[in-house]
């Protein structure tokens, strides 16, 4: 991906997850199977310390309401329901590992792997320690070229290149109203930022590509989201629906 190239980038925002329980093998298949140039999906520590590809801080959608990710351990979390909660005929569907991504399709495209942070929990590293984890596995798995850090939380990203200093990493950002001294300090060392497409504009887009850096937009589930990600120029355009984008965009 190079900043400011013609056509942006299809990336499917949890996978395929407007046809499928998100974050889930099935709608990683799916967005593939769309020919989708990216997958984004989230991941979170176990109990026992295992990365799983999971976005709610809670485990409703699988079945344990109120009961959260980082308080059971990974052999009991692969036990739940994963692919009800968004239809019956998913009932079979587990929560899927990183390392379970990564061996089934880390070549496939480019992967994106967001670490959420919660501001009440990060005094004890939990999330800077997911980020070196990510990148180890990264690494061990070969596959530095396709993988991309991701998150909210600097420091995270920071963890991530110390402790493997090839990865790529890229920044979250919900608001950003324009790329001055302290916006450049925060963008330098990265690989690349990603914009809420409520808060994009052409002159921002701008700014941060003639910093080298390309720019991702999420989440884009309408006509009008994709065109204004399109008059702003933007590198790679996030979507539930990743087939639907792909189809205007080609």
């Amino acid at each position: 991906m190079k900043p400011g190239q013609k056509l942006p980038w299809v990336i499917a925002h949890r996978g395929h997850s407007a046809g499928y329980p998100e974050n889930t093998l099935p709608a990683f298949r799916a967005a593939l199977a769309a020919d989708c140039d990216g997958i984004e999906t989230d991941v979170q520590l176990t109990a026992d310390g295992e990365p799983v590809l999971f976005h709610d801080w809670v485990l409703n959608k699988a079945g344990r309401r109120g009961r959260r990710v980082e308080s059971m351990e990974l052999a009991d979390l692969r036990k739940l329901d994963a692919g009800s909660w968004f239809d019956r005929r998913h009932r079979r569907v587990r929560v899927a590992t990183l390392d379970e991504a990564l061996k089934r399709h880390g070549k496939a495209c480019l992967w994106m792997f967001e670490v959420k942070s919660h501001p009440k929990r990060r005094v004890d590293g939990r999330y800077a320690r997911l980020g070196a984890i990510v990148a180890r596995r990264l690494k061990a798995a070969r596959l530095l070229r396709h993988g991309v850090l991701l998150s909210f939380d600097p420091e995270v990203l920071e963890a991530g290149r110390e402790a493997v200093p090839q990865v790529r990493t890229v920044l979250n950002v919900k608001k950003m109203r324009r790329v001055g001294a302290r916006e450049r300090k925060l963008l330098e060392p990265l690989d690349g930022v990603s914009f809420d497409i409520r808060t994009v504009t052409p002159a921002l887009v701008r700014d941060v590509q003639e910093m080298g850096k390309p720019v991702y937009t999420w989440t884009c589930n309408s006509r009008r989201r994709v065109q204004k990600a399109l008059d702003a120029r933007v590198d790679a355009i996030m979507s539930d629906d990743p087939k639907w984008l792909a189809s205007l965009l080609r």
